[in-house]
Protein backbone atom coordinates (compact mmCIF):
# COMPACT_ATOMS: atom_id res chain seq x y z
CA UNK A 1 0.00 0.00 0.00
CA UNK A 2 3.23 2.42 0.22
CA UNK A 3 3.35 3.19 -3.41
CA UNK A 4 -0.39 4.42 -3.23
CA UNK A 5 0.66 6.89 -0.37
CA UNK A 6 1.37 9.82 -3.14
CA UNK A 7 -1.82 8.85 -4.74
CA UNK A 8 -3.92 10.02 -1.72
CA UNK A 9 -1.54 12.96 -0.71
CA UNK A 10 -2.77 14.37 -4.40
CA UNK A 11 -6.68 13.43 -3.14
CA UNK A 12 -6.65 15.09 -0.40
CA UNK A 13 -4.90 18.13 -1.52
CA UNK A 14 -6.94 18.64 -4.28
CA UNK A 15 -10.42 17.33 -2.33
CA UNK A 16 -9.86 19.99 0.48
CA UNK A 17 -9.38 23.82 0.70
CA UNK A 18 -7.94 25.06 4.20
CA UNK A 19 -10.24 28.34 5.45
CA UNK A 20 -8.36 31.55 7.32
CA UNK A 21 -9.60 29.95 10.37
CA UNK A 22 -7.33 26.76 9.66
CA UNK A 23 -10.53 24.94 9.31
CA UNK A 24 -10.79 22.36 5.92
CA UNK A 25 -13.61 22.35 3.63
CA UNK A 26 -14.37 19.64 1.17
CA UNK A 27 -13.92 20.96 -2.46
CA UNK A 28 -14.07 17.96 -4.30
CA UNK A 29 -16.02 18.49 -7.83
CA UNK A 30 -19.17 16.93 -8.03
CA UNK A 31 -21.85 16.80 -10.81
CA UNK A 32 -24.67 18.67 -10.94
CA UNK A 33 -28.06 17.35 -11.53
CA UNK A 34 -28.81 19.57 -14.64
CA UNK A 35 -25.58 18.85 -16.83
CA UNK A 36 -25.92 16.43 -19.79
CA UNK A 37 -25.61 13.01 -18.21
CA UNK A 38 -22.00 11.73 -18.16
CA UNK A 39 -22.84 8.54 -19.87
CA UNK A 40 -22.81 11.31 -22.76
CA UNK A 41 -26.66 10.93 -23.56
CA UNK A 42 -28.94 13.70 -24.25
CA UNK A 43 -30.78 13.89 -20.89
CA UNK A 44 -29.62 15.29 -18.19
CA UNK A 45 -28.06 13.51 -15.53
CA UNK A 46 -31.06 13.71 -12.86
CA UNK A 47 -33.17 12.24 -15.58
CA UNK A 48 -30.52 9.38 -16.95
CA UNK A 49 -28.13 7.86 -14.91
CA UNK A 50 -28.44 9.64 -11.27
CA UNK A 51 -30.45 7.25 -9.91
CA UNK A 52 -28.46 4.52 -10.34
CA UNK A 53 -25.32 6.11 -9.84
CA UNK A 54 -26.50 6.55 -6.36
CA UNK A 55 -26.91 3.35 -6.03
CA UNK A 56 -23.44 2.57 -5.65
CA UNK A 57 -23.74 -0.55 -3.10
CA UNK A 58 -25.80 -2.56 -6.52
CA UNK A 59 -23.20 -4.84 -7.46
CA UNK A 60 -22.60 -5.35 -11.17
CA UNK A 61 -23.00 -9.40 -11.09
CA UNK A 62 -26.28 -8.58 -9.63
CA UNK A 63 -27.03 -6.28 -12.09
CA UNK A 64 -26.43 -8.52 -15.19
CA UNK A 65 -28.22 -11.47 -13.59
CA UNK A 66 -31.90 -9.29 -12.47
CA UNK A 67 -31.49 -8.10 -16.39
CA UNK A 68 -30.65 -10.85 -18.30
CA UNK A 69 -33.65 -10.89 -20.47
CA UNK A 70 -34.10 -7.10 -19.88
CA UNK A 71 -32.59 -5.46 -22.78
CA UNK A 72 -33.42 -1.96 -22.49
CA UNK A 73 -32.43 -2.70 -18.60
CA UNK A 74 -28.30 -4.03 -19.79
CA UNK A 75 -28.43 -0.60 -21.59
CA UNK A 76 -29.71 1.39 -18.65
CA UNK A 77 -26.88 -0.13 -16.07
CA UNK A 78 -24.34 0.04 -18.50
CA UNK A 79 -24.45 3.77 -19.29
CA UNK A 80 -24.97 4.17 -15.42
CA UNK A 81 -21.87 2.25 -15.04
CA UNK A 82 -20.14 4.65 -17.94
CA UNK A 83 -21.29 7.49 -16.22
CA UNK A 84 -19.87 6.47 -12.62
CA UNK A 85 -16.64 5.98 -14.09
CA UNK A 86 -16.82 9.43 -15.95
CA UNK A 87 -17.53 11.28 -12.61
CA UNK A 88 -14.97 9.55 -11.15
CA UNK A 89 -12.39 11.03 -14.19
CA UNK A 90 -13.74 14.48 -13.59
CA UNK A 91 -13.26 14.37 -9.52
CA UNK A 92 -9.73 12.48 -9.45
CA UNK A 93 -7.93 12.62 -12.69
CA UNK A 94 -8.64 15.53 -14.49
CA UNK A 95 -7.81 17.76 -11.20
CA UNK A 96 -3.98 16.19 -11.53
CA UNK A 97 -3.65 17.91 -14.94
CA UNK A 98 -1.85 20.54 -13.07
CA UNK A 99 -1.55 19.66 -9.74
CA UNK A 100 0.78 16.59 -10.35
CA UNK A 101 1.23 16.20 -13.99
CA UNK A 102 3.53 13.11 -13.68
CA UNK A 103 0.86 11.42 -11.65
CA UNK A 104 -2.37 12.71 -14.07
CA UNK A 105 -0.53 10.80 -17.01
CA UNK A 106 -0.63 7.54 -15.05
CA UNK A 107 -4.10 8.04 -14.14
CA UNK A 108 -4.51 8.80 -17.35
CA UNK A 109 -3.02 5.93 -19.12
CA UNK A 110 -5.15 4.12 -16.56
CA UNK A 111 -8.23 5.52 -17.15
CA UNK A 112 -7.71 5.27 -21.03
CA UNK A 113 -8.10 1.28 -20.83
CA UNK A 114 -10.85 1.19 -17.57
CA UNK A 115 -13.36 3.86 -19.41
CA UNK A 116 -12.49 1.84 -22.77
CA UNK A 117 -13.73 -1.34 -20.92
CA UNK A 118 -17.74 0.40 -19.79
CA UNK A 119 -17.57 2.07 -23.52
CA UNK A 120 -17.73 -1.32 -24.67
CA UNK A 121 -20.31 -2.61 -22.65
CA UNK A 122 -22.36 0.44 -23.45
CA UNK A 123 -21.66 -0.56 -27.29
CA UNK A 124 -22.56 -4.18 -26.66
CA UNK A 125 -26.09 -3.13 -25.18
CA UNK A 126 -26.52 -0.88 -27.64
CA UNK A 127 -26.15 -3.22 -30.13
CA UNK A 128 -28.33 -5.53 -28.72
CA UNK A 129 -30.65 -3.21 -28.03
CA UNK A 130 -31.36 -1.94 -31.42
CA UNK A 131 -30.18 1.82 -30.43
CA UNK A 132 -26.49 1.91 -31.56
CA UNK A 133 -27.14 4.96 -33.82
CA UNK A 134 -26.44 6.60 -30.47
CA UNK A 135 -23.19 5.88 -29.73
CA UNK A 136 -20.98 8.59 -32.15
CA UNK A 137 -23.13 11.19 -30.27
CA UNK A 138 -22.59 10.06 -27.23
CA UNK A 139 -18.76 9.83 -27.55
CA UNK A 140 -18.67 13.30 -28.80
CA UNK A 141 -20.57 14.42 -25.98
CA UNK A 142 -18.19 12.43 -23.85
CA UNK A 143 -14.77 13.73 -25.44
CA UNK A 144 -16.05 17.18 -24.92
CA UNK A 145 -16.87 17.14 -21.28
CA UNK A 146 -14.57 14.30 -19.96
CA UNK A 147 -11.65 16.98 -19.09
CA UNK A 148 -8.63 15.08 -19.26
CA UNK A 149 -7.29 15.35 -23.18
CA UNK A 150 -5.64 12.04 -23.78
CA UNK A 151 -9.07 10.44 -22.99
CA UNK A 152 -10.64 12.66 -25.12
CA UNK A 153 -8.76 11.05 -28.29
CA UNK A 154 -9.83 7.49 -27.15
CA UNK A 155 -13.58 8.45 -27.20
CA UNK A 156 -12.88 9.86 -30.67
CA UNK A 157 -10.96 6.94 -32.10
CA UNK A 158 -13.37 4.38 -30.46
CA UNK A 159 -16.32 6.74 -32.29
CA UNK A 160 -14.35 6.04 -35.76
CA UNK A 161 -13.66 2.46 -35.25
CA UNK A 162 -17.84 2.32 -34.69
CA UNK A 163 -17.89 4.28 -37.94
CA UNK A 164 -15.34 1.84 -39.56
CA UNK A 165 -17.36 -1.39 -38.18
CA UNK A 166 -20.73 -0.51 -39.56
CA UNK A 167 -19.29 0.07 -42.92
CA UNK A 168 -19.24 3.86 -42.93
CA UNK A 169 -15.81 4.80 -43.88
CA UNK A 170 -15.81 7.84 -45.33
CA UNK A 171 -17.14 9.18 -41.81
CA UNK A 172 -14.98 7.10 -39.73
CA UNK A 173 -12.03 8.63 -41.66
CA UNK A 174 -14.08 11.95 -41.27
CA UNK A 175 -13.78 11.51 -37.22
CA UNK A 176 -9.95 10.57 -37.44
CA UNK A 177 -9.38 13.85 -39.24
CA UNK A 178 -11.32 15.98 -35.99
CA UNK A 179 -8.13 14.80 -34.43
CA UNK A 180 -5.55 16.96 -36.20
CA UNK A 181 -2.70 16.16 -37.35
CA UNK A 182 -1.72 12.68 -36.87
CA UNK A 183 1.99 12.96 -36.24
CA UNK A 184 0.88 14.94 -33.05
CA UNK A 185 -1.48 12.00 -32.22
CA UNK A 186 -0.53 9.63 -29.48
CA UNK A 187 -2.97 6.69 -29.27
CA UNK A 188 -2.33 3.42 -30.25
CA UNK A 189 -6.22 3.13 -31.65
CA UNK A 190 -6.41 6.35 -33.09
CA UNK A 191 -3.44 5.17 -34.93
CA UNK A 192 -4.10 1.71 -35.53
CA UNK A 193 -7.49 2.58 -37.54
CA UNK A 194 -5.82 5.64 -39.34
CA UNK A 195 -3.19 2.81 -40.80
CA UNK A 196 -6.09 0.73 -42.09
CA UNK A 197 -8.31 3.28 -43.16
CA UNK A 198 -6.64 6.74 -44.37
CA UNK A 199 -4.76 6.84 -47.74
CA UNK A 200 -1.33 6.71 -46.14
CA UNK A 201 1.60 5.69 -48.60
CA UNK A 202 3.92 2.32 -47.19
CA UNK A 203 6.14 4.36 -45.60
CA UNK A 204 3.79 6.49 -43.68
CA UNK A 205 1.31 3.73 -42.58
CA UNK A 206 4.58 1.68 -41.20
CA UNK A 207 5.29 4.58 -39.29
CA UNK A 208 1.93 5.02 -37.78
CA UNK A 209 1.87 1.84 -36.86
CA UNK A 210 5.30 1.60 -35.98
CA UNK A 211 4.18 4.89 -33.32
CA UNK A 212 0.97 2.87 -32.04
CA UNK A 213 2.87 0.46 -31.14
CA UNK A 214 5.27 2.51 -28.84
CA UNK A 215 2.87 4.31 -27.28
CA UNK A 216 0.41 1.31 -26.92
CA UNK A 217 -1.06 1.37 -23.07
CA UNK A 218 -1.11 -2.22 -23.13
CA UNK A 219 0.42 -5.57 -24.53
CA UNK A 220 -2.87 -6.39 -26.57
CA UNK A 221 -3.09 -2.81 -28.42
CA UNK A 222 1.00 -3.12 -29.03
CA UNK A 223 0.05 -6.56 -30.44
CA UNK A 224 -2.42 -5.28 -32.50
CA UNK A 225 -0.44 -2.33 -34.21
CA UNK A 226 2.21 -4.69 -34.33
CA UNK A 227 -0.02 -7.62 -36.29
CA UNK A 228 -1.02 -4.39 -38.39
CA UNK A 229 2.71 -3.60 -39.39
CA UNK A 230 3.28 -7.22 -40.32
CA UNK A 231 0.58 -7.51 -42.96
CA UNK A 232 1.54 -4.46 -44.52
CA UNK A 233 4.89 -5.55 -44.60
CA UNK A 234 4.27 -8.78 -45.88
CA UNK A 235 1.85 -7.01 -48.54
CA UNK A 236 4.98 -4.85 -49.97
CA UNK A 237 6.65 -8.51 -49.93
CA UNK A 238 9.20 -7.59 -47.12
CA UNK A 239 8.53 -11.28 -45.80
CA UNK A 240 11.57 -11.83 -43.63
CA UNK A 241 10.99 -8.49 -41.24
CA UNK A 242 7.44 -9.98 -41.32
CA UNK A 243 8.40 -12.88 -40.36
CA UNK A 244 10.46 -11.76 -37.56
CA UNK A 245 7.56 -9.42 -36.32
CA UNK A 246 5.25 -12.54 -36.62
CA UNK A 247 7.30 -14.23 -34.27
CA UNK A 248 7.87 -12.05 -31.72
CA UNK A 249 4.01 -11.65 -31.02
CA UNK A 250 3.48 -15.10 -30.60
CA UNK A 251 6.41 -15.97 -28.61
CA UNK A 252 5.03 -12.95 -26.34
CA UNK A 253 1.36 -13.62 -26.70
CA UNK A 254 2.57 -17.56 -25.90
CA UNK A 255 3.01 -16.56 -22.35
CA UNK A 256 1.07 -17.19 -18.95
CA UNK A 257 -0.35 -13.88 -18.91
CA UNK A 258 -0.73 -13.45 -23.09
CA UNK A 259 -3.66 -13.85 -25.08
CA UNK A 260 -4.91 -16.65 -27.43
CA UNK A 261 -6.30 -13.78 -29.96
CA UNK A 262 -3.00 -13.22 -30.64
CA UNK A 263 -1.06 -16.43 -30.81
CA UNK A 264 -3.52 -17.52 -33.12
CA UNK A 265 -3.72 -14.44 -35.26
CA UNK A 266 0.32 -14.09 -35.69
CA UNK A 267 0.31 -17.97 -36.28
CA UNK A 268 -2.15 -17.63 -39.47
CA UNK A 269 -0.41 -14.73 -40.26
CA UNK A 270 3.30 -16.52 -40.40
CA UNK A 271 1.59 -19.09 -42.24
CA UNK A 272 0.47 -16.70 -44.92
CA UNK A 273 4.84 -16.06 -44.97
CA UNK A 274 5.87 -19.09 -45.58
CA UNK A 275 3.06 -21.49 -46.68
CA UNK A 276 4.73 -24.21 -44.70
CA UNK A 277 2.45 -27.19 -44.15
CA UNK A 278 3.29 -27.33 -40.55
CA UNK A 279 2.66 -23.89 -40.45
CA UNK A 280 -1.16 -24.12 -41.74
CA UNK A 281 -1.41 -27.41 -39.67
CA UNK A 282 -0.67 -24.56 -36.82
CA UNK A 283 -2.93 -21.90 -37.60
CA UNK A 284 -5.71 -24.07 -38.45
CA UNK A 285 -5.81 -25.73 -35.12
CA UNK A 286 -5.66 -22.15 -33.04
CA UNK A 287 -7.88 -20.31 -35.36
CA UNK A 288 -10.61 -23.16 -34.58
CA UNK A 289 -9.78 -22.25 -30.86
CA UNK A 290 -10.41 -18.89 -31.65
CA UNK A 291 -13.34 -18.32 -34.33
CA UNK A 292 -12.70 -14.67 -34.54
CA UNK A 293 -9.07 -14.72 -35.84
CA UNK A 294 -9.88 -15.84 -39.40
CA UNK A 295 -12.33 -12.94 -39.93
CA UNK A 296 -9.79 -10.90 -38.10
CA UNK A 297 -6.84 -11.83 -40.87
CA UNK A 298 -9.73 -11.77 -43.74
CA UNK A 299 -10.17 -7.99 -43.27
Amino acid sequence: MLYLTPIFEVWRKQGYVTLPDGRTRRRLWEPDPLDVCFCGGPRRFAECCKEEVDRKALNQHARRAATASDLAAVEKYARADLAQYVIWVRQHTAPTMNSAPGLHREFADMDVLALEGFVKEVWRSQNANGTEDAFVAQMRQLARTIGVPKISVRLIALASEWFFRAGRIEEGILELDSLGNLRQVEDALALTIAARFCDLDNRAGEETLRRAASVALCKEERWAAELALAKRLLRRNAKQEALKLADKIYAEASEPDGFAGAVAEASLLRWRITRAQNDFESAMVLSAETPTVVAMQAR
